[in-house]
């Protein structure tokens, strides 16, 4: 599984069968208020909904697999947070969702946003370089790589890791810690470890 250079916010990771949450916030970022406000969310596919986990007197109708809430009033700035949790067996992907409300403009509707990917029982590698942003010509320039797995359930470890660095031209490593080897003619570093170390 490639390394992610960075752990996006639009993934999480669990366990198999764990109940997860779903947050949906709604804001009326308009100057007037909404009245008889619904919001409706599609429950990912092949997920289960969580029984009594649907916040705020949400609704779920299992014959188009989606939860609906009612509000009665938004005002201009008010961010309402609503949330429901979920279990799954294999890596799912949020659903969509659509809010509809009435103001004195008439019928608002908006919906649509980035989905969330929730990784079950895999690995979720989270791979960064920390090094100081200025050093003087001809000093050591210390360069640290912190290796993480966010990955959760009993699948979602690794054994036999491997990082390999392409160094810069011109650069040649003064010391390598970590068991790690320059290797070939093009800069490169290797790092073998296995997991737990």
């Amino acid at each position: 599984m490639p390394a992610a250079v960075g752990l996006p916010l639009s993934i999480s990771t669990t366990a198999p069968g764990t109940p997860f949450e779903y947050a949906v916030l709604v804001a009326n970022s308009g100057a007037l208020p909404l009245t008889d406000v619904v919001v409706t969310v599609e429950a990912p596919a092949s997920a289960t909904l969580v029984s009594g986990s649907i916040s705020d007197g949400g609704v779920y109708d299992s014959n188009t697999n989606t939860i609906e809430w009612l509000l009665d009033e938004l005002l201009p700035g008010e961010v309402s947070q609503l949330s429901y949790q979920v279990q799954a067996a294999a890596s799912v992907i949020s659903g969509d969702y659509q809010v509809v409300a009435d103001s004195d403009d008439g019928l608002v509707i908006s919906s649509g946003h980035d989905p969330v990917v929730t990784v079950i029982d895999q690995p979720r590698l989270y791979v960064t370089a920390i090094y100081p942003p200025v050093v003087e010509v001809g000093s050591i320039y210390p360069v640290h790589f912190a290796i993480s797995n966010f990955g959760q359930g009993p699948n979602a470890g690794l054994t036999n890791l491997e990082l390999v660095v392409d160094l810069p031209a011109g650069v040649n490593p003064v010391a390598i810690e970590e068991g790690g080897v320059q290797t070939g003619e093009s800069s490169a570093m290797d790092n073998k470890r296995t997991a737990g170390e």
